[in-house]
């Protein structure tokens, strides 16, 4: 996760863990997230919006992600 910080990726503050699970703690995304959009548009969205806010910078993290291995 530390790798991949710049544009479109949440930042990975800390982690910690118990004998349950892994907790990751992660900036704060005033936006909220796609689902909660999704929910409040009716379970449409605009294809413009997808295609600006969602696809373009999944491909971008993608593409880093790819650079890094």
């Amino acid at each position: 996760m530390r790798a991949l910080r710049g544009p479109y990726v949440t930042d990975l503050l800390a982690t910690f863990e118990d004998g349950l699970a892994v907790y990751l703690v992660m900036e704060w995304c005033e936006g909220g997230d796609l689902f909660k959009r999704l929910l409040l548009h009716g379970g449409r969205l605009d294809e413009h919006f997808v295609c600006v806010e969602v696809i373009v910078p999944l491909l971008r993290v993608l593409e880093k992600m790819h650079t890094l291995s």
